[in-house]
Parts: C-alpha cells; structure tokens; sequence
C-alpha cells in the first residue's frame, strides 16, 4: 500500500456560550451556559495526471497515465475519471484501460470501479499527435465518486481538476545568420568583424553543433580575433569548425570574428 496523507473520520467544531443574571437587585450571579457542535466527515479523494513525454512531434504518440487515490476512511463507489481531451489530438479509442461500458467516454467519464480506503485505481489510455497541432497541448481531468455519510445516506462528489501540458514541436530545427560591420570595403587590409547567431528554435536539445565559416579568396582570417558568446579573444578560425556541442531548446549562440582584406597581390 502506497503512503497517503492520514486523515480523520470526521472534525468536529464546538462553539458555546455563557452569561450571568441574577434574580433580584443585588442578589448573587447565576451562571447560564449551552454550546452546540458541528461534524464535518473527512471525505478526500486525489487525481494526478502524467504524460510520458514532455515534447512531441505531429504524428507521434501521447500515453496518458490517470491516478485517483482515495485518501479517506471510507469505500468510494464508483469513481468515474472524466478526461477533456484536446482538439489537437486522436484517441487511441482501443488503448483506454480499463476499457469503457456501453455509452461511456473520456468525456462523459470512465468507470474504474470502487477505491477501498487508503487505495488507488488507475486509468491509462494513448492519443495521436495531430498534424495541425499547436504549440502546447493541455489534457484535464477529474473524477467523479460516491460514499456513503455517516446516515448511510449515499453522497456524490468531485476531485479538483489536474492537468498536464505537452509542447509540441515541428522536429529539431536550428538557423545561423550572419552580419558584418560594414557594407562596404575601400582599402587593402582593411578589417571587417564578421557576427553569426545561431539559434535552435525548436521544441528540442540539439546535439554535436558546430558552426562553420570559410572565408572566400580576398579574405583572410585575423589570429586571435574569435569571440564565442562574449568570451574572451582565441585563435579559433570558423573556417576548421567552432563546436558548441549541445544546444538547448531556444537557445541563441553568437561567435564573432575579423577578417583583413587581401584583394591586391
């Protein structure tokens, strides 16, 4: 058995009151008093939400894992997990464990049965990526069950809801641009600092980066000029491949470099 947060029975809230009169003018004070109480059953119930994957492609495959835990004393009867599937995606109808009765759904709910005290149930099912999808793709869920009060009197309630956000991506992507400080030249040996930004503006981590840059005729690489990321100066020509290894997702690397006009021999 899992650990659960230990609740009570029940809570009990008592509220009294108090005061005095007396009977004649000066006589000695009667003490008057009552309370009453209130009793709130202790009924909680949880649903987590997990995904498999935190970054998709269109076209690939979600698995969904849905666990209600009844965290009270008490039988919860049949729980009921309702899924609010998003648009962006195809349900794997054959997938949904435990399987749906006649007329059941994700939408209008689930039936996984009774959860005894201090237990858990869970519900899984697959879906497929559209290829329209956006940028994120956000599943709720809640659940809906029954107890019995302490009258024997059968009771329905819901847990909050839970969700969770996958962000789709359209495969690895990154991009290099590149600027110089001029747009022009005019003279022999002049210099002209080159800038190139390479971003990775997909949804992943890439990997084994390297950016490369070879100078055409007339251009010649000046030593010791190389700034990766604002570092300090290195004898790095572009042309023999600058490896930034791993990109992470959003990531933005610049490298800047000099080069001398050699155009008159």
């Amino acid at each position: 058995m899992r650990d659960f947060f230990t609740t009570k029975d029940s809570i009990t809230n008592t509220a009294s009151v108090q005061g005095y009169y007396t009977t004649m003018p000066g006589g000695d004070p009667i003490r008057v008093t009552d309370e009453d109480s209130v009793t709130l059953d202790c009924i909680f119930a949880d649903i987590e939400k997990k995904a498999d994957k935190d970054n998709v492609n269109p076209g690939e495959r979600i698995n969904y894992t849905i666990t209600f835990k009844n965290m009270s004393n008490k039988e919860m009867y049949n729980v009921q997990i309702v899924d609010d599937v998003s648009s962006d995606v195809f349900v794997v109808e054959t997938s949904i464990n435990p399987a749906p009765k006649p007329g059941e759904s994700l939408a209008t709910g689930v039936t996984i049965g009774n959860v005894s005290p201090q237990r858990e149930k869970t519900l899984t099912f697959s879906v497929i990526v559209s290829p329209n999808a956006s940028d994120d793709i956000t599943n709720r869920a809640f659940a809906d069950f029954k107890f019995r009060d302490e009258s024997g009197e059968m009771q329905t309630a819901s847990t909050h809801i839970t969700s969770v956000t996958t962000t789709v991506g359209h495969g690895g992507d990154v991009s290099i641009e590149k600027t110089a400080d001029k747009d022009y030249i005019t003279s022999n040996g002049e210099e002209i600092q080159f800038t190139l930004t390479v971003t990775n503006g997909s949804s992943y981590t890439i990997e084994d980066v390297v950016v490369t840059d070879i100078l055409p005729e007339g251009l010649t690489y000046k030593e010791n000029s190389t700034i990766i990321n604002d570092s300090q100066p290195m004898d790095s020509d572009p042309a023999g491949g600058i490896y930034f290894g791993t990109m992470p997702r959003n990531a933005v690397y610049t490298v800047k470099f000099s080069a001398n006009v050699d155009l008159l021999k």
